[in-house]
């Protein structure tokens, strides 16, 4: 559990420690977007957070537009038809400059939006920390948590960087998955069905059994791991006594 999750939640609700992160994520992208300050700086928060998700929206379906281009000018060079090939050419750097704006865009916007979720937040979870309930106090003199003043700000800044990245990427990646489930679904449905039938098979396989024994390997390969580092410390022990 992060501290700034467990402040502001716990502020909210009366108690320190939240029910959940998501909650805690959620209390303050509530503070950015509804209450955290006055009504031109949520017009600010909101004008950037749309701007950034158009913007990932119309890049994914510039380059669904990108791969049909270039579908079409492979096709073109195995017809050896040079009037198809060159006209998709000017498409595609058209397309190309257009990637490049619109990518420039999600990067503008997604720092804005950081900024302002940042600053908000901060002053918000301060006044909370520092204030009536002590929390700042009792985490400093029961040491549940050592260095609350760096952890306020570093788990702060996890937060919305991780959250925000999440905003940009996923309406782009919707996109490209629908735009190209599309395309594939026109070329050819039988092809398009195995390979849906096959990715589903493979995540819930790996959901249900690799994910369960992740934690259990990554333990044995921290404990070979740790046999080998001191197998070759007792070997230049031995080395050196020689």
């Amino acid at each position: 559990m992060d501290l700034a999750s467990a402040t502001v939640e716990g502020a909210a609700r009366g108690h320190d420690i939240p029910s959940s992160t998501a909650e805690g994520v959620l209390e303050l992208l509530q503070h950015v977007l509804i209450r955290g300050h006055g009504t031109w700086g949520r017009c600010h928060s909101w004008a950037w957070l749309i701007t950034m998700m158009s913007a990932a929206v119309l890049h994914g379906k510039a380059f669904i537009e990108f791969t049909t281009i270039q579908a079409g000018s492979i096709n073109a060079v195995k017809d050896f038809n040079k009037h198809a090939f060159w006209a998709g050419r000017r498409k595609m750097l058209a397309v190309i400059l257009r990637l490049v704006f619109y990518s420039s865009v999600q990067g503008l916007a997604a720092e804005k939006f950081k900024s302002i979720w940042k600053r908000v937040s901060t002053q918000s979870l301060l006044g909370v920390y520092l204030g009536e309930r002590g929390i700042y106090y009792n985490a400093k003199l029961t040491g549940t948590l050592s260095n609350p003043e760096h952890r306020l700000t570093s788990d702060l800044q996890s937060i919305v960087n991780d959250v925000t990245d999440m905003l940009k990427l996923l309406p782009e990646h919707v996109t490209n998955v629908i735009g190209l489930t599309g395309i594939m679904w026109q070329t050819s449905r039988t092809a398009c069905s195995i390979l849906w039938s096959y990715v589903l098979v493979i995540t819930l396989t790996s959901r249900m059994y690799f994910e369960q024994q992740t934690s259990y390997l990554e333990l044995a390969v921290q404990r070979s791991a740790a046999h080998v580092r001191f197998a070759l410390q007792r070997l230049q022990d031995c080395a050196e006594g020689i």
